[in-house]
């Protein structure tokens, strides 16, 4: 974002949730996210959408049942990745519409565990999320 101009709106997500959105998709930093959805609590690491996409394509290849050809998935959501890229470098004013978590946990309204007890890689649309809190910040690179 241009420094003395404001982001343009294209929904109605919590616009400072989408800044600090828009301040780790621009830089390596992991931030501890906790987010309210739809009456669940999702816990994880928020990191910007290249670093989402990336580790998205090792875990579903990695898990790819062996009949469907790892190399052309790769290719494939690489290509969802580079339209990411695209569409945040055509888009620097409007804020994000979409969330990315790393170590994903989600918990429902009884504090049980409904996703695997590993964490997963989460995205989720900003407008869904009424509220969240941050656990803390890590600078160091991530990789």
């Amino acid at each position: 974002m241009s420094s003395g101009t404001s982001a343009m709106r294209v929904d109605n997500g919590d616009w400072f949730l989408q800044s600090i959105i828009n301040l780790v998709n621009d830089s390596n930093l992991r931030v501890g996210i906790i987010l309210c959805v739809n009456g669940l609590l999702v816990f994880g690491d928020l990191v910007g959408g290249h670093k989402y996409f990336k580790g998205f394509i090792n875990q579903f290849v990695e898990g790819r049942n062996e009949n469907i050809n790892g190399e052309r998935l790769r290719t494939s959501i690489k290509a969802c990745e580079k339209i990411h890229i695209k569409d945040r470098l055509d888009r620097q004013e409007i804020l994000p519409c979409y969330i990315h978590l790393q170590n994903a946990r989600i918990f429902d309204s009884n504090g049980t565990l409904v996703s695997g007890s590993e964490g997963i890689w989460w995205r989720g649309r900003v407008s869904e999320i009424s509220g969240f809190s941050l656990d803390y910040i890590n600078a160091d690179a991530i990789g």
